[in-house]
């Protein structure tokens, strides 16, 4: 009696132990800056800013993203807006929500993979022991913990996008198991089954990746649960197999192939047939990092990784797909002798089926393995302890286990203190990628906080110089590094250099515009430093900007709303020009017709100029056409002023 109450505490005592240790890992981490997106979600976005946990506030966090319906994953930013609500701007509190969400992941995948392997191995003539299942479950979830990959999620809050829909599909998953597992003991398990879609589905709100539901349950199906199954549960199995996988999964296909504008790529700089050649190597890359996990090989950009032209561009591509189809050939016809590898290799590229396929999305980051890191781990745990070993003992391999996971803890450590401090993670993102065009932009601006020190601002200009213009060696044209350029001479009261106004010019006008290469807050920018009479551009050099850029046609909707703003502001208050500023402003609230702070400028740019009617026509239309709680307040209190004839707050400052 007392070994059985002594052992029933041992999985559990293990499973603190592991949490214990992920803690250690990335405590140093969470001290770490707001990077990139955070901005664009959290740190800029007044939105999501909410000061209480009012009903009227928290659906303003939900409906915070910019993003377009249906894509703007508003569990994701409702999370944020409790963060705020709770803690300010506080990025420790970002970080530290990011890795409770973590670890509670990491009690679902342990119990997932402990569910499942229990449901494979009683559908076997000879069942694994309860102790050889728990030991494999708490091996998978210490490797997925502990795993340095992780770092650039639980570390990015942004990325807790990928985390909630990541928990959100192991929790549907788990109910699943549970639910097929019921259904053979003959005690219900429709419940659950139907659960596991429900939650599936409120995980496609966090992000789209839950959609893959239905792929997972493929694989889980057709390698570990294929004979799990009695005479009983025969016919309901296999009616939840048609209708819960693979009609889902039809209607997938179908809704693809009817939306072809899910994969334009008119404003990427590589083409769809250049994207996916790139994958296959892409994948093997992901393979290389998890089984060989290596920090100097890691980051946040990798927009060094050369693209495939074609099969033999490099002819590596060649060999990656080949080796892609024959594992997979493997997986699929080996998959009842060999469930587990199958199942690792089959879930790992589930996984990858959204983002690393056919649609026009950037090539690598490291946060898709969030969730496809389970397939490797399933493999390794299988390896040391589903299989016989003759030649080891268990304690021998035990230690191996354990040596294993103490070094995936020890990298992930040293990873998680470079996030932590904003200086050594710019430091080895570029000491790491110095290819990266990324990374370089971002040491330049990091480099030009110095220039406000007398003592350091020559070496400031140097260092930011340097990195610039390493972005140019790289991508000659490259507009947001030319704009870098240019703003660090005038940082430093210097005109730009001719040829950088010429080149950027010809580029905005004619050139690929992506997010990974322009930015439009450029625009505004500019015109916030005319305002500011710090030292001015040569006359004529800004009308040209913006000139080049509307001739452009590869910019999207939103991106010419915010430089029509920009230009609008600059004839306003540059040129002391507002009824020139008028259409522009027009034609930025046109563009972005929900975008409130578009509205609200032309709204005051109207009033001021005394257009009354026009003023209180637009603001009406922006009220039908719905805005946030504090948003629709703001709103009403200018139709008010407006309809009374009385000025509105000066829009300089906003």
């Amino acid at each position: 009696m007392k070994k059985q109450k002594y052992t029933l505490w041992i999985v559990p005592g293990v499973l603190m132990l592991i949490m214990a240790a992920t803690l250690f890992a990335y405590v140093p981490g969470l001290n770490g800056p707001f990077l990139f997106d955070d901005t664009l979600h959290i740190s800029k976005n007044q939105q999501v800013q909410i000061t209480d946990l009012s009903f009227s506030s928290l659906e303003q966090a939900w409906n915070s993203s910019l993003a377009p319906k249906p894509w703007h994953r508003p569990i994701s930013q409702l999370s944020f807006g409790i963060n705020h609500a709770l803690n300010g701007l506080d990025p420790w509190a970002f970080k530290t929500t990011n890795l409770i969400i973590f670890l509670i992941t990491g009690t679902f995948i342990f119990l997932f993979s402990k569910q499942l392997l229990y449901a494979y191995t009683h559908s076997q003539s000879k069942p694994f022991s309860t102790t050889k299942i728990n030991f494999f479950a708490l091996t998978v979830t210490a490797i997925w913990l502990l795993h340095p990959l992780n770092v650039s999620t639980v570390l990015y809050p942004v990325q807790r996008m990928a985390q909630l829909s990541t928990l959100l599909l192991f929790v549907a998953m788990w109910l699943y198991i549970n639910g097929r597992i019921k259904l053979v003991q003959d005690n219900g398990g429709l419940t659950n089954i139907v659960a596991a879609f429900v939650v599936a589905g409120i995980g496609i709100f966090a992000k789209e990746n839950a959609v893959l539901l239905p792929l997972f349950l493929l694989v889980i199906e057709f390698t570990l649960l294929r004979d799990y199954r009695t005479p009983q549960s025969r016919l309901t199995i296999r009616l939840i197999r048609i209708l819960g996988i693979a009609l889902p999964l039809a209607v997938g296909v179908i809704y693809v192939l009817a939306h072809p504008g899910l994969y334009g790529y008119e404003t990427r700089p590589f083409t769809l047939e250049e994207r996916v050649l790139t994958q296959f190597r892409v994948l093997w890359f992901y393979v290389q990092l998890i089984f060989a996990p290596d920090i100097s090989l890691m980051g946040l950009h990798h927009d060094d990784f050369p693209l495939s032209r074609d099969l033999l561009t490099p002819t590596s591509t060649l060999v990656a797909l080949v080796a892609w189809v024959l594992l997979l050939l493997a997986s699929l016809i080996y998959a009842r002798r060999f469930p587990v590898p199958a199942f690792a290799c089959l879930f790992f590229l589930a996984a990858h089926a959204m983002e690393s396929s056919f649609l026009p999305l950037e090539m690598i980051f490291e946060h898709r393995n969030h969730l496809a890191l389970l397939g490797p781990a399933f493999a390794l745990a299988g390896l040391f302890i589903l299989y016989e070993h003759k030649a080891l003992s268990p304690a021998i391999l035990t230690v191996v286990v354990l040596t294993i996971c103490l070094g995936l803890a020890a990298i992930t450590h040293l990873r998680a203190t470079d996030w932590g401090n904003e200086t050594r993670l710019v430091v080895s993102e570029v000491i790491h990628h110095p290819e990266s065009k990324r990374a370089n932009f971002r040491a330049a601006q990091f480099a030009m906080r110095g220039l406000d020190n007398p003592e350091a601002a020559e070496r400031a200009y140097s260092l930011a110089r340097a990195h610039f213009e390493k972005v140019l060696t790289l991508d000659q044209s490259h507009p947001d590094a030319l704009f870098g350029l240019i703003v660090l001479n005038l940082h430093v009261a210097k005109p730009p250099e001719p040829q950088w106004v010429d080149q950027l010019e010809a580029e905005l006008a004619s050139g690929t515009i992506d997010a990974t290469r322009f930015s439009p807050v450029q625009f505004n920018f500019l015109v916030k430093w005319h305002i500011g009479n710090n030292y001015p551009l040569p006359q004529g050099v800004l009308p040209r900007l913006f000139d080049a850029i509307s001739k452009n046609k590869h910019l999207h909707k939103r991106g010419q709303a915010g430089i029509l703003l920009a230009r609008a502001i600059y004839f306003d208050k540059v040129l002391k020009l507002p009824e020139q500023a008028l259409p522009l402003a027009k034609g930025a609230v046109n563009y972005w017709p929900t975008r409130w702070h578009y509205r609200k400028r032309y709204t005051q740019l109207l009033a001021r100029l005394g257009h009354w009617q026009e003023a209180e026509k637009v603001l009406l239309q922006g009220i039908k056409k719905g805005l946030a709680a504090n948003q629709l307040d703001e709103a009403r209190q200018m139709l008010k002023k407006v309809q009374q004839r009385k000025p509105l707050p000066s829009d300089i400052k906003n």
